[in-house]
């Protein structure tokens, strides 16, 4: 099969041929595919330019071992994008001792914020209002808005329920929000 041939397969198909042929090739072009979205994906996890190349070296070698547990009952890249959160985790909870924490806020404080609001705001005052909030709120927004995830496959990584997504996207939006009006009043 030429490289051109191979451009054109799915992620699937290029899946099920490594593990029935076990040729390379088929590999090399799923790391063609993913390997800068992985490295962003590790980046947005790390701040760290050596440590994100790092993870992800080890996200795809991880790939590599466990590409026989994919069950193909989600798109690839879903399971790809969960392996790599996973390892990106478990490096910041080594790294800092990261804790999960829960927030306990009633939907009702909550003001809803349009999606458009946000997007339209200035760059540089949104970048500092993001690294405000809690890794939680950074890593949602970051799968909604960052990469386009649709909610069932943020819950679906995370494990949370559609409900629970909703609502700490909800949450996370009104305090970005909120953070960003207080710094735009301070310029």
């Amino acid at each position: 099969m030429k490289w051109h041939q191979l451009t054109e397969l799915s992620d699937e198909t290029l899946v099920k041929q490594l593990l029935d042929t076990g040729k390379d090739r088929y590999f090399e072009e799923l790391y063609r595919r993913y390997s800068q979205k992985v490295y962003y994906q590790c980046l947005s996890y790390t701040k760290d330019s050596e440590s994100a190349k790092d993870l992800m070296q080890d996200s795809f070698m991880r790939l590599y071992d466990k590409l026989g547990k994919f069950s193909f009952r989600s798109s690839l890249s879903t399971w790809v994008f969960q392996l790599v959160r996973n390892l990106c985790l478990d490096y910041l909870r080594k790294q800092t001792n990261w804790k999960h924490e829960e927030e306990m806020t009633e939907e009702a404080e909550m003001p809803e914020i349009e999606e458009k609001e946000l997007l339209g705001l200035d760059a540089r005052r949104l970048t500092i209002a993001m690294r405000s909030l809690s890794f939680q709120d950074q890593e949602l927004l970051m799968l909604k808005y960052g990469h386009e995830w649709r909610i069932n496959d943020i819950s679906e990584i995370t494990n949370l329920s559609v409900p629970a997504i909703k609502m700490r996207l909800k949450r996370a939006k009104s305090k970005v929000h909120k953070i960003y009006q207080q710094i735009q009043l301070d310029s």
